[in-house]
């Protein structure tokens, strides 16, 4: 989902690696942080003194389920993250996941299982990675690392074939994942005023243009 932010190529990003479960509750607040004042993130909690406590309890829930997969990245400094989820074949959450959401979320809980079942209905059938969120801490956006994990897993989806997905939740986070390579396929719209969302694939070996954004995915 949407990444935030403007990149630039000019000062130099740190390495990016994977997650270890040691790192999932400080994971956890880079993501809420950086989704705090995104259109979804506002939708999904509208009162923000609930928004970040609800954010961090949801994202460590997240990150806890999908770092034993390794498909959890982050720059080594911890500013910045990614999350993948190989959809190669069918995947099944862990048995305690759906009680773990439900208790981040709270009263919010309708509201996201509403967005859950809209993207599935909209979730591609064919062998692709899903990034499901990309996050760079505020006080560090701005400075390449959101393209700097991107690049990272496309080399890895462009060696072995595969294609790449998400859903983007503002205009600019779509025209940034665009240069990136990705496509939006149609866009809609959360009910109850919510923002539009714009999924989008990328081939494998479509380029990545340097200084294309940085930022978070919700």
């Amino acid at each position: 989902m949407p990444f935030r932010g403007a990149e630039s190529t000019a000062r130099s990003v740190p390495a990016v690696r994977q997650a270890t479960a040691g790192e999932v509750a400080w994971i956890g607040r880079v993501l809420a942080e950086a989704f705090q004042a995104g259109p979804v993130a506002a939708w999904l909690v509208p009162d923000p003194d609930e928004r970040l406590a609800i954010s961090r309890d949801l994202f460590a829930t997240v990150v806890a389920s999908a770092v034993p997969d390794g498909t959890v990245h982050v720059t080594d400094d911890l500013s910045g993250v990614a999350v993948w989820r190989d959809r190669i074949r069918p995947a099944a959450d862990p048995p305690s996941y759906r009680m773990r959401l439900l208790a981040a979320t709270g009263r919010w809980a309708d509201r996201f299982d509403l967005l859950d079942q809209l993207l599935l209905a909209y979730h591609p059938g064919s062998a692709h990675h899903h990034l499901a969120y990309l996050g760079v801490r505020p006080a560090r956006q701005g400075r390449g690392l959101a393209g700097a994990l991107l690049r990272h897993h496309h080399r890895l989806l462009d060696a072995a074939r595969l294609p790449g997905y998400l859903v983007a939740g503002d205009p600019g986070a779509r025209d940034r994942y665009q240069r990136h390579g990705y496509h939006a396929d149609g866009c809609l719209t959360l009910p109850e005023g919510g923002p539009p969302l714009w999924p989008m694939w990328r081939p494998p070996d479509r380029p990545d243009r340097p200084g294309c954004g940085s930022g978070a995915t919700e």
